[in-house]
């Protein structure tokens, strides 16, 4: 919440009169990767035509970090296969989901995807979001 802290320190003695002197003491906080990427929304939701061609954006996902620096630096990803077994990836720095190759309504209507927030600290933090994505019919 706050990098910087300025301290002034007066220093007073006994005698008559009175002598003091005040300085100043500036404290500077180091970040620790101490807060976890946090998305805007909890869930998102996507629609799509079941031709649209490949590489076509389907929504645009996005999180924020309060630490500084790379502690704070998000990046996005899908993990564990939860990318609908291949058929969506995401741009790692914009969060923008789009499809790898046509998408067939009668085999997938509704795809339940989840994607990570995770930031560049030591060691990294991440934060999970579901996404739905429909396939409309044509």
């Amino acid at each position: 919440d706050q990098v910087t802290y300025t301290l002034a320190i007066t220093a007073k003695d006994n005698g008559i009169p009175q002598k003091a002197d005040t300085t100043y003491v500036e404290i500077m906080v180091n970040d620790v990767n101490d807060n976890a990427p946090q998305f805007v929304s909890t869930h998102y939701q996507g629609v799509i035509s079941e031709d649209a061609p490949p590489f076509t954006s389907v929504l645009q996902i996005s999180a924020t970090d309060r630490d500084a620096h790379t502690n704070g630096r998000v990046q996005y990803t899908f993990q564990n296969g939860e990318d609908g077994d291949g058929d969506f990836t995401i741009e790692p720095t914009s969060g923008i989901i789009r499809t790898v190759r046509r998408l067939d309504r009668e085999n997938v209507p509704v795809y339940e995807l989840t994607a990570y927030a995770v930031d560049r600290g030591i060691p990294a933090q991440r934060t999970p979001v579901h996404i739905q994505v429909t396939i409309q019919d044509v």
